[in-house]
């Protein structure tokens, strides 16, 4: 079964598109499904706001999803490139990422998604097209540099090959590399996850003794295993999300109740207790906006955040 996602962002043009695929998938007495989807005018990712792109990309994997369900299809492929995974890596690289997004694509998303064209190169890819006499079709905002992935295809990659012709070859390998070690310590991270911790209804707790001994890579990734559950999500959180939970775990002398946006924490001495707000119908804690004395030199903790707020005097 084809499938086809129409976004409508780009008027005539998309729907020029879906008639295209469909023609092309009753040249081949293929079923074809089109879908349209409305992307949301604006989002919020981790932290950020998200990018159109990022908001497109999320409402077309759910309707794939949809679509598979729908004609019962074990596997949806998708046609990213090795260009495509070069492209991936130095967004990542460029964001400060750590080796989950420096790693690239994976050849498997999820249980569905596969990506049978990860090691062709576009030109292959085009090429073979060609010489088959297979039409296909561009889309336009592919050139449009207000995109980050365009401007690092059109103005950043350009540049990188002068340095090295091979740049697509050594971020694939790189990527391949990086996976691989990607792949050893998540396995590690779920075995420390249900070493050091155990779900109970809507609340994860964590056996804080346990969790401050793992090494500092492996306790960023628990967090993250955590976070990821109590949301039911696979992607995020983000790395000051992770760090500004750390800092409170890690705090041995440090105990009671926080929130951090929509998480709530519970320290003791030995366990943390951590629940996503929303999933246990708590509403978040509005900002306290009451004033606080704060001594200088001296300490206070802001209660909407748990924040502690240092002030000191320094020499003239």
């Amino acid at each position: 079964t084809v499938a086809h996602i129409d976004h409508g962002l780009r008027g005539g043009e998309s729907d020029g598109d879906a008639v295209f695929v469909r023609e092309l998938a009753a040249d081949y007495g293929v079923p074809c499904v089109v879908q349209s989807v409305v992307v949301a005018s604006h989002g919020q990712g981790e932290g950020r706001q998200q990018t159109l792109q990022e908001r497109a990309r999320e409402v077309r994997y759910r309707a794939l999803d949809e679509i598979a369900s729908a004609v019962q299809a074990e596997k949806v492929a998708v046609a990213h490139t090795a260009d495509d995974q070069a492209e991936t890596v130095l967004m990542w690289m460029l964001r400060g990422a750590g080796l989950t997004g420096l790693a690239g694509m994976p050849y498997r998303r999820g249980a569905r998604i596969i990506r049978p064209l990860l090691d062709v190169r576009r030109e292959q890819l085009v090429g073979f097209l060609r010489a088959e006499g297979v039409l296909h079709r561009e889309d336009s905002s592919n050139a449009k540099s207000v995109y980050r992935r365009n401007r690092i295809r059109h103005d950043v990659m350009p540049v990188l090959k002068q340095v090295n012709p091979g740049l697509v070859g050594v971020l694939q390998r790189q990527a391949h590399i990086l996976r691989d070690e990607e792949d050893y310590l998540s396995a590690l991270a779920r075995d420390s996850y249900a070493k050091v911790s155990r779900e109970t209804d809507h609340l994860v707790e964590v056996d804080r003794l346990q969790f401050v001994a793992l090494p500092m890579a492996l306790q960023r990734r628990v967090l993250r295993l955590v976070v990821q559950r109590l949301h039911q999500v696979q992607q995020g959180p983000s790395f000051e999300r992770v760090e500004s939970v750390l800092a409170c775990i890690q705090e041995l002398s440090r105990c009671g109740t926080l929130r951090l946006d929509d998480l709530e924490l519970l320290l003791t001495r030995t366990a943390v207790r951590m629940g996503c707000l929303a999933s246990r119908g708590i509403p978040e804690a509005a900002p306290d906006s009451s004033p606080l004395a704060l001594p200088i030199p001296g300490a206070v903790r802001w209660p909407a955040t748990g924040q502690r707020v240092v002030a000191d005097e320094l020499p003239m």
